[in-house]
């Protein structure tokens, strides 16, 4: 009995740890919107309270999962809970940053499509259009040293490069990237 009552006192002096740490940040809604979480939860103090308690336990294991994570799909699956469940909560930066998480997991996903896509343009390219490119995109070669090495001035280099670039961002565009 003794040490269910350790346990229960334990458990009750993390939940008070919780409750200050939340009434802490209650005076900057950037982090902590108080208003919005209880006007979500129709004023329902106490199970704001038990939220972010279970909230806070299980945050550590998402992010460590987070961090462990080599998949896509499962980066993109843990931080859309994160940011749900901190919007959920009022906890804004928090949330903003899963948001974030979130898009770069997508946009990391497709990154090999895109990939795929500038090679193909690429490919579709005279072959010294394309060392041009690659010279000044993948190698970053100063435009100086390009102009020399293709026999142009500066200011060729640099239009040729506008025209391929803007006919890549169509291309990609009309595939479905984001440009």
């Amino acid at each position: 009995a003794g040490a269910g009552n350790v346990s229960g006192a334990g458990a009750e002096r993390g939940q008070a740890d919780r409750a200050v740490r939340i009434d802490a940040a209650e005076g900057d809604s950037e982090v902590f919107d108080r208003a919005a979480a209880l006007a979500d939860l129709d004023g329902a103090e106490a199970l704001l309270r038990r939220l972010c308690g279970v909230f806070a336990r299980e945050l550590p294991t998402q992010l460590e999962a987070l961090r462990k994570t080599t998949r896509d799909d499962e980066l993109r699956r843990l931080a859309h809970a994160v940011k749900n469940s901190a919007g959920a909560l009022g906890l804004r930066r928090l949330r903003e940053a899963g948001e974030r998480l979130e898009r770069a997991a997508v946009t990391g996903a497709d990154a090999g499509e895109t990939a795929a896509l500038i090679s193909a343009f690429l490919r579709r390219q005279s072959e010294a259009d394309r060392a041009l490119f690659v010279r000044r995109y993948f190698h970053l070669e100063p435009l100086n040293e390009l102009a020399d090495r293709f026999g142009m001035s500066v200011g060729q280099i640099k239009s040729k490069l506008h025209r391929m670039r803007g006919r890549l961002k169509l291309e990609l565009e009309r595939e479905g990237v984001a440009v």
